[in-house]
């Protein structure tokens, strides 16, 4: 499946000398929509970020889609070899939240071939329908691709690439449909496998296929396992610092970057009282929120920052990482769907 295009907010940034971190954590503050593109050879990754929250992740070696956890490791090998490019596009929140859902997709159509099939009479059918999904078009002889996302009907957003040259919007349909004529062509059409639009808001977490008790539930032991994690993490960093002769500053410098990321994340809002850690717990009202671990290991990062700053020890980030590392060993089922930067805390 091929990402539109439209417009780009950071065009071929090399890795040499990008900060990933420092830019992931820039379009998080500013509640950025859209996707970051890295690639490296064969290599193709994109996380998508709905309204500053990064949520999924796809990656591509060689053509072949491979798992999350893998997908994470090559990610932070391409930043580490230095050879690689970001691009990073800006999107409509509706089209991200589209893209998503379609991570989990059904099919409607596979593979209805020009020769038997009218695509203009296809795309007009299913804009009757009212269709929320994708059609996915590839041009015979392995010369081209489209991709043409549909929400309630009508194209909201469009891609096709055809002998090294890329068409967008309105003008890659008709592209796209010119070159199947002329050339034949296969169409699949996809939707997602549950849909609820429109919904507002953050990316969903996706279900987990083949475990018991359903969604609800799988949500539930999930956010269980996220808080106890985050319990054992925040209390070991906190009693770190308290080693060191200063009590109480980690819980101190701790609240003060929830406060400054809580327009970002507004659950770490010490009054919207959804998010709490006293005494060396995690709580939350409700269950925990997919960007919950993202959120927090920004915000550990920073406090971890600002102390070594103002106790002037270089060595704090040091010494908690050498506290939690090997931790995520033990939790390998949760930790596997966290951030890259919090798995390189305990790992």
């Amino acid at each position: 499946m091929i990402l539109p295009r439209d417009e780009v907010l950071y065009a071929d940034l090399r890795t040499s000398f990008t900060d990933i971190d420092a830019l992931m954590a820039d379009l998080r503050e500013r509640c950025f929509s859209g996707y970051v593109a890295l690639r490296d050879n064969a290599v193709e990754a994109t996380v998508l970020f709905d309204q500053g929250c990064a949520g999924r992740l796809r990656l591509a070696v060689a053509g072949r889609q491979i798992g999350v956890a893998e997908a994470r490791a090559e990610i932070t090998s391409i930043a580490r070899r230095g050879s690689g490019s970001i691009d990073v596009y800006k999107l409509e929140p509706a089209l991200v939240e589209l893209i998503a859902a379609l991570e989990r997709r059904d099919t409607v159509h596979r593979d209805l071939s020009t020769a038997f099939t009218s695509p203009e009479g296809l795309l007009a059918k299913l804009h009757q329908d009212g269709l929320s999904g994708c059609v996915e078009i590839n041009i015979a002889g392995g010369s081209g691709e489209a991709a043409i996302y549909l929400r309630e009907g009508p194209a909201i957003a469009a891609v096709f690439i055809h002998e090294e040259r890329t068409w967008l919007g309105p003008e890659a349909v008709s592209q796209a449909l010119l070159a199947a004529a002329a050339q034949g062509a296969m169409f699949s059409v996809y939707r997602p496998a549950a849909w609820t639009a429109p919904v507002n808001g953050p990316l969903a977490s996706a279900p987990v296929e083949g475990a018991p008790g359903g969604e609800a539930h799988l949500q539930v032991v999930a956010g269980q396992d996220v808080l106890a994690f985050w319990s054992e993490m925040l209390s070991r960093a906190e009693a770190v610092v308290d080693s060191l002769g200063q009590p109480g500053k980690f819980a101190v410098a701790f609240r003060e970057v929830r406060v400054e990321r809580a327009e970002c994340y507004p659950f770490l809002d010490p009054f919207a009282a959804d998010f709490e850690y006293r005494d060396g717990v995690v709580s939350f009202a409700g269950p925990p929120p997919p960007e919950l671990s993202e959120a927090l290991g920004e915000c550990l990062q920073d406090a971890l920052a600002r102390l070594a700053f103002r106790l002037k020890r270089a060595d704090v980030e040091t010494r908690v990482h050498a506290e939690l590392v090997g931790l995520g060993g033990r939790v390998a089922h949760v930790v596997e769907s966290f951030p890259l930067s919090v798995q390189a805390l305990v790992s």
